[in-house]
């Protein structure tokens, strides 16, 4: 997969099904990005020229400024803010690790609590090999359990991480499409309505992804 990797800004006019965009700072669009791929450290800022993004997916630590955000085909348009990738593949790898050691944990439990009842009912006839399955499998449960417990906690602290990056939003100033897909933190919302003028945000009190009209001041202050 191509890249164009950058520390600083990148400036771009029209990207069509291009190289992946990754900039620890700012990706600035003057014109079109169409399908395209981009990581962005800082804000994504498409004001001039068309400023439209349509398809692909834009994952963004900082928010994103746009004139237009997806097409009247509903082509399906990503965007991440607030989300660190570095983060999120963290996170990743928790829920896995997690998921995979619970799973190990409620299986050792299942085997303790079979092999006990056969230990009861055939009490000295016993297997030996039973009898070693059993104490290997009493061993290991408090491992397991440690460790759930220890991805539990590390799990825990991420989410409150990544709970403190939804102050980011998606500024549109012209067309907000159907099809868009707006991930904030760890929420998700699809567009369902055409929408102009608006800003998409995490809602605290709700704790939902909200779309609301943009004030004067804000339109105002749209970024070149």
């Amino acid at each position: 997969e191509a890249k164009l990797r950058a520390k600083g800004d990148i400036t771009v006019d029209f990207v069509e099904n291009g190289p992946k965009l990754e900039t620890a700072s700012y990706l600035r669009v003057n014109d079109v990005l169409l399908q395209a791929h981009a990581s962005v450290g800082k804000n994504v800022i498409a004001t001039q020229g068309n400023g439209t993004i349509i398809g692909g997916k834009i994952i963004a630590a900082g928010s994103v400024h746009v004139k237009e955000l997806g097409c009247e085909a509903e082509v399906v348009t990503e965007v991440c803010v607030g989300l660190v990738p570095s983060l999120q593949m963290k996170k990743q790898k928790i829920d896995e690790d997690l998921g995979r050691w619970s799973d190990r944990l409620n299986e050792v439990i299942k085997n303790i609590s079979a092999l006990e009842k056969i230990k009861k009912e055939l009490a000295a006839k016993f297997p030996a090999d039973k009898s070693t399955l059993l104490a290997k499998c009493k061993s290991f449960m408090p491992k397991a359990m440690d460790k759930v417990n220890l991805l539990t906690e590390e799990n825990k602290a991420l989410e409150l991480e990544l709970e403190q990056m939804v102050n980011e939003v998606v500024y549109v100033y012209g067309r907000l499409f159907p099809g868009v897909v707006v991930k904030i933190g760890s929420l998700v919302r699809t567009i369902t309505l055409e929408e102009e003028q608006s800003v998409v945000y995490f809602d605290p009190i709700s704790h939902q992804i909200l779309v609301r009209k943009m004030s004067r001041d804000e339109r105002e202050a749209m970024p070149a």
